[in-house]
């Protein structure tokens, strides 16, 4: 005989052959997709490998400095082969992968945070941005390669595109339509390759922007339950610790 309630699924045979089990029922539980196996989530990967290649390989390639090639004989050969290409699509396209973080919600696709928690996450991400790219520019004062100022170093549009691409995956990693979160990638490496070919920026630039960008998003993740705090916010953001990176000291350092 089987009974079935709001709170219980139970079941029990007559003749005594089973013995009486009880499985609890949580109505309105969606289950969520984990991404313990993703390759790419995983802390080490994430938040130390592919930021620090990106960077180390930016820095090794700068000016004339050669690591399989240097950023003054790709940019040489670019304008050989595309003298006068030139497009202000990378303009907007940088800002593509924010944009579709937050408009991703409104198709049903659950993200990990609240509208409130997003846009936290976003001008927070923004913020540390603008001061660390600013900063750099102004310091290092390297020249653009096509002579416009001295602002070249890093790239400000692929930190915002990578930024933005980080942001969107942590926020849809563990939903059910997980493919999502690696769709802000390639509007990332685009924004980066239209920057090279606009003849706006080296190679060492958007290298070490894309590292940049990205560490600049899980940082902001990291600082989220300090924000509560300072905000007198009266409830832990959602998934707030599990997404708090490892490179800054994670609690759950084997996600």
């Amino acid at each position: 005989m089987y009974q079935l309630d709001a709170q219980n699924i139970s079941f029990h045979r007559t003749d005594d052959v089973f013995t009486s089990a009880t499985f609890p029922f949580v109505p309105d539980s969606v289950p969520r997709v984990s991404s313990t196996g993703s390759w790419f989530d995983k802390p080490l990967v994430k938040d130390g490998l592919v930021p620090g290649i990106l960077i180390g390989d930016g820095l090794a390639t700068y000016d004339h400095h050669e690591f399989l090639f240097s950023s003054a004989d790709l940019k040489g050969e670019i304008v050989e082969d595309y003298p006068h290409f030139h497009t202000s699509v990378d303009n907007y396209l940088q800002y593509m992968p924010a944009a579709e973080t937050f408009a991703l919600r409104f198709t049903g696709i659950q993200p990990a945070h609240h509208f409130r928690d997003q846009l936290a996450l976003f001008v927070t991400t923004t913020l540390v941005q603008g001061i660390i790219v600013t900063t750099l520019k102004y310091t290092v004062h390297e020249q653009r390669p096509d002579g416009s100022d001295f602002h070249s170093f890093p790239s400000g549009h692929t930190t915002t595109a990578f930024g933005g691409a980080m942001f969107l995956y942590e926020e849809y990693k563990n939903s059910n339509h997980r493919w999502v979160a690696y769709t802000g990638f390639p509007l990332a490496v685009g924004t980066a390759a239209l920057r090279l070919y606009n003849n706006k920026h080296w190679y060492a630039d958007v290298a070490v922007g894309a590292g940049l960008g990205m560490l600049c998003t899980e940082a902001s993740y990291a600082v989220l339950p300090a924000i509560h705090r300072w905000l007198g916010w009266n409830h832990q953001p959602d998934g707030a610790e599990d997404n708090v990176p490892w490179l800054f000291l994670s609690k759950n350092s084997s996600r």
